[in-house]
């Protein structure tokens, strides 16, 4: 089962209106980041096809792809967006909460 493209294509809108709206991005670093993780989604499903195709004759081998082809991309979105969360949160390194 691929992940839901309905989730893909919101996350994606949400990228597209970030990008749109710039001065609502804190940190530019961490919001390049996010798109880069979220482009690797794409890669990494048709690397996994690939995958798919050369381990037919072996149900475990076939299983065993099915179980990474779905993990990856679920990982890849999560580390997008808490990148994307860092690029919106304003961080205040400069001035550390006061210790008691």
């Amino acid at each position: 089962m691929i992940m839901s493209i309905w989730i893909l294509l919101g996350y994606l809108a949400a990228l597209v209106f970030f990008a749109a709206t710039p001065n609502r991005i804190a940190n530019r670093a961490s919001f390049r980041t996010a798109w880069i993780w979220f482009s690797l989604i794409p890669v990494s499903n048709f690397i996994f096809m690939l995958f798919r195709a050369g381990n037919t004759k072996s149900p475990r081998d076939a299983a065993l792809v099915e179980i990474w082809a779905n993990g990856v991309p679920w990982l890849l979105l999560a580390v997008s967006l808490f990148a994307l969360l860092n690029a919106l949160v304003p961080g205040d390194s400069d001035n550390p909460p006061a210790q008691s």
